[in-house]
């Protein structure tokens, strides 16, 4: 494994790592199957997957309840929620094999606090029975005035609102500009960062409900 790549693997507890090294092995297998993800290489899961989730952990607050719109296959919120024990985490998923996927994932490593809801984030029943949120996080699932628009709606007052994404990100943040003044959102960091590997481009970007 790679030098940056192994720093990041030795950050976290023996625990942490087996159920990283678990994750990857259900990812592997049901990919073969259901195509859950582009992305097939062992290492390139570890850095695109399991290193970048790990990012916005520092704009996570203690004991935070978190969503995660779009979680795909578990991205960030699995992630986030192994490494982060405190932290509450609902996942939204309209896929029916990817929210599968999660919830055996979370069966095989015996998480807690920690469950998948199937629909979609803009759906109305959906943000009934999930309720508010600390922070809603997703990872370039959907463009970023969508993505405010629909997840302020998860969001308590001063709740934070976490955007992953890539390199364009200064250009989808002109884009939404509009709509984040109209939902009462304030810019509060953009973080931007590279993947370990592969050296890519990346950013986070916290906004704030007021």
């Amino acid at each position: 494994m790679k030098k940056k790549l192994a720093e990041f693997c030795s950050k976290m507890s023996d625990a942490d790592a087996l159920n990283f090294e678990q994750y990857l092995g259900l990812l592997l297998k049901w990919n073969r199957t259901y195509n859950l993800t582009a992305i097939n290489d062992p290492i390139d899961i570890y850095e695109k997957h399991f290193a970048d989730s790990d990012v916005p952990l520092q704009f996570i607050p203690e004991a935070a309840r978190l969503v995660d719109i779009g979680t795909g296959a578990g991205f960030p919120g699995i992630p986030i929620k192994i490494l982060r024990k405190d932290v509450q985490v609902t996942l939204i998923e309209a896929t029916e094999k990817k929210v599968n996927f999660c919830e055996h994932v979370i069966r095989e490593l015996g998480l807690k606090d920690i469950s998948v809801v199937k629909g979609r984030a803009e759906d109305n029943k959906v943000m009934k029975k999930v309720g508010m949120f600390d922070v809603v996080i997703s990872r370039a699932t959907l463009k970023l005035p969508e993505y405010v628009r629909i997840g302020v709606k998860y969001l308590k007052n001063n709740g934070l609102l976490n955007a992953m994404l890539g390199s364009s990100w200064s250009d989808e943040l002109d884009a939404a500009l509009e709509e984040i003044k109209k939902r009462g959102m304030k810019l509060s960091k953009v973080h931007e960062y590279l993947l370990p590997v592969s050296q890519s481009k990346r950013a986070i970007l916290v906004f704030q409900k007021r």
